[in-house]
């Protein structure tokens, strides 16, 4: 039996004077204030039976239930007496009960094979009912090599803030679905001695993805004759949170990691290539942002005899990749490829007892990382600018990159004192 809770408060204060804001209250300078609540408790219980004794056929069985509470408020003020200049917008105050449950059978009639078979049931008052599955089974195919084939679905439920929170710039969520995913994978798991190899093939598919949509002037319009949205926007922005997309993804993973000279010196490598396209109605497919198509690293260490330090090395790598923004510009926007490199010292004290030492260095080949900045986001400025802002003031900006740190520690072991 588990029991769990957490709760979480949220307070945001913002003081404008631009007349587009504050001229609908008549007020120089208003106070926008947000303020949100969540509470939830829930209790967890699992049992499970070994049907033969031996592990062969043992059986998985759970409930968690849970309870929440969400709210929150939007309001304008007077900076200057604190009163309201507005009434409350985007005001919520719910409360909901999700429960889910779930089963697990695995079976091992052999060492050189077992497979196991799931799934979960989840009920939640706003969405409906929900069945997620799992199998996979794996099998010896020779000496030291292990083969699996897994499958699995999940998804996520909309937040309150996604499915019910509307106010300045947010226009309600209509009949928001829950996000679900597919994914399949098929790896090969070989040990030679003190080495060890890995290589997996993957593919999922994510469904009715959730992201805030950029309205357009006619579907602002629309909204405020409609009575939805009360306020002038002006040049800002106003979303609302839709089922917009899907992604398809696929690829692969390997890794080689192992040790030499009776375990003095180790090594590992991992590599992962994958290709995902994010795909939405009435547009072209497209990268996913931020996300590059190859990356990997390598770690190298020995450790020197004696209380001499132990030395090791590590490099990171990302292929280049799309921007955050990348594609609201009429040039997309990469981030250049990133190389990372870091060198590390580590060991005792020998004056002192349960003593360590740790000292790296950190140096980044690359300046610039895959998000935009500044004030160029890739939005237009007027219908008869004849331009996008990027082409009028001189392009994005990506964020900058701490491309060189040294850091030093000290850790003390009190069982190295016995």
């Amino acid at each position: 039996m588990r029991l769990y809770g957490d709760t979480f408060d949220y307070q945001r204060f913002a003081n404008v004077s631009t007349p587009t804001d504050c001229l609908a209250v008549d007020v120089p300078t208003c106070r926008y204030r947000t303020i949100g609540v969540s509470r939830w408790a829930g209790a967890e219980a699992q049992t499970s039976w070994d049907w033969l004794s031996n592990g062969m056929f043992v059986t998985l069985v759970g409930v968690d239930g849970r309870l929440r509470f969400v709210s929150a408020a939007n309001d304008v003020l007077n900076a200057a007496t604190g009163q309201p200049a507005e009434s409350t917008a985007g005001f919520l105050k719910e409360h909901d009960e999700i429960l889910g449950a779930y089963v697990q059978q695995t079976w091992q009639p052999a060492k050189w094979f077992s497979a196991n078979v799931g799934g979960r049931l989840d009920f939640d008052e706003r969405f409906g009912q929900k069945f997620s599955p799992r199998a996979a089974i794996s099998t010896q195919a020779w000496r030291g090599a292990t083969l699996k084939a897994i499958y699995s679905e999940a998804f996520r439920a909309p937040s309150w803030q996604e499915s019910a929170v509307s106010g300045y710039r947010q226009l309600r969520a209509n009949d928001l679905k829950p996000e679900t995913v597919r994914s399949t994978e098929a790896v090969l798991d070989q040990s030679l001695g003190s080495h060890h190899l890995l290589v997996s093939v993957f593919r999922s598919w994510w469904a009715d993805i959730v992201e805030a949509h950029i309205l357009t002037h006619d579907e602002v319009s629309l909204a405020q004759q409609r009575g939805d949205l009360d306020i002038v926007t002006g040049n800002h922005t106003t979303t609302q949170y839709r089922n917009v997309s899907s992604i398809d993804n696929y690829g692969f993973n390997a890794g080689y990691d192992g040790s030499l000279d009776d375990g003095h010196f180790h090594y590992a490598a991992n590599v992962t290539g994958a290709i995902a396209r994010r795909r939405e109605p009435g547009a072209p497919d497209e990268r996913l942002t931020v996300a590059p198509q190859f990356f990997g690293n390598v770690r190298l260490s020995y450790q020197l005899p004696g209380n001499l330090p132990n030395v090791a090395v590590a490099t990171h790598y990302l292929a280049k990749r799309p921007s955050d923004r990348a594609f609201a510009f009429s040039t997309p926007v990469f981030a250049p490829a990133a190389l990372e490199l870091r060198a590390t010292l580590s060991g005792p004290i020998p004056i002192v007892a349960g003593l360590s030492y740790r000292a790296s260095m950190n140096y980044a080949f690359s300046s610039q990382g895959a998000y935009v900045i500044g004030p160029a986001q890739g939005i237009n400025v007027t219908e008869g600018a004849g331009g996008r802002y990027d082409e009028i003031t001189g392009g994005p900006e990506l964020v900058p990159v701490d491309r060189f740190r040294i850091m030093t520690g000290l850790q003390y072991d009190f069982g190295g004192t016995r």
